[in-house]
């Protein structure tokens, strides 16, 4: 009789001992899939926040970080080519919505020559799209702000996927030469504007 104790006993210590040990292993399994789950939330949290490819928003504008040194537009409207010469550049659908005005340096090359008017283009992912000519280039540098509601023909701002600069022969005073672009912002409605180029 005693020894069948002895067997019950032991039998009872396994079971709970197994029991426990399956304790244990659910709950390490609980806090994996916690981890994960922590995880997976934070990598999808910095992957929609993080900001539009090649543009970083400060906290007045919003800045096309790729462009480190001015862009050289170079053109020859001269018959027989191309009467149009476009530079477009990508901006991989950025939201303008709480923006209003673009910015931009511009500054004509004294040595090779250049028209003192560009058609600047915006264009959305609708494929909507509308220009404004801004004029009096010079030979120095010269900032430019064109009010976004100048461009009639965009309902949409927030998915604005290219900006475009135009040259055309029909207003373009020097046929062939070179106009240097730089500093391409957007600046955020009732930000402080500065004229200057640095």
């Amino acid at each position: 009789m005693k020894n069948k104790q002895h067997i019950y006993d032991y039998l009872a210590q396994v079971y709970f001992n197994k029991k426990e040990k399956e304790e244990k292993n659910n709950f390490l399994r609980y806090l994996l899939t916690i981890n994960i789950a922590v995880f997976i939330g934070i990598f999808v949290f910095l992957l929609i926040s993080k900001p539009t490819k090649g543009v970083i928003p400060k906290a007045k504008s919003l800045t096309l970080t790729w462009i480190t040194r001015p862009i050289k537009f170079k053109y020859d409207l001269r018959y027989p080519k191309p009467q149009i010469a476009i530079l477009n550049l990508n901006l991989s659908k950025v939201d303008l919505r709480e923006y209003d005005t673009l910015k931009v340096a511009l500054r004509g090359s004294e040595s090779e020559g250049f028209s003192k008017i560009i058609g600047i283009e915006l264009k959305n992912s609708k494929r909507e799209s509308d220009t404004v000519y801004v004029s009096d280039i010079e030979n120095k540098w010269k900032v430019f702000e064109i009010p976004l509601k100048d461009f009639k023909y965009i309902s949409d701002f927030s998915d604005i996927s290219q900006i475009s600069f135009k040259l055309e022969a029909w207003n373009a005073e020097n046929k062939k030469g070179l106009i240097y672009i730089d500093k391409i912002e957007f600046l955020k409605k009732g930000a402080d504007h500065e004229d200057s180029h640095s």
